[in-house]
């Protein structure tokens, strides 16, 4: 499958939106859902958009994948279900990493064992476990760190 990445724009907030929302839907079934998808749309282009650098990766001109980061801190990676396996994450995870000056950290729900394998398999290691308080979903997280930057425990 042959994946372009670039720079996303306000035009992939559409796209971006039925992704997030699917891949959450298929992936983590357990997560409540707390917002409407116009509210979903909305937050995407004013939050997502302007606060983080996002690329977002391509097949076919279709989006399969996007990557959000800011401040060392990778805010999403979310791919679809069906490219899901064939590298996208993978290059989404490094572009998104090599744009950021330091070492990355990066929240994800405990109960998502696909995703912190992943994380896992890419040098991340679990340096903390929450109880969910943080987020509004309400789930327990865990934070990931990359490897090159060790200076707190191991969950």
């Amino acid at each position: 499958m042959e994946v372009e990445l670039r720079a996303a724009h306000t035009g992939d907030a559409e796209p971006m939106t039925e992704l997030f929302i699917t891949v959450r839907h298929i992936s983590m079934p357990y997560l409540p859902i707390i917002h409407s998808r116009e509210e979903t749309l909305r937050w995407m282009e004013h939050v997502v958009l302007k606060g983080n650098a996002v690329t977002v990766a391509l097949c076919s001109r279709n989006l399969v994948g996007f990557a959000a980061a800011r401040e060392n801190f990778l805010e999403h990676l979310y791919v679809a279900a069906e490219a899901q396996g064939q590298g996208i994450g993978s290059k989404l995870l490094h572009n998104a990493m090599s744009s950021q000056p330091g070492p990355v950290s990066l929240c994800v729900f405990q109960e998502n064992k696909h995703a912190r394998r992943f994380y896992e398999r890419h040098g991340f290691h679990c340096s903390a476990l929450r109880d969910g308080s943080q987020n509004e979903e309400g789930e327990p997280d865990a934070i990931y760190i990359s490897r090159s930057f060790q200076e707190t425990g191991s969950c």
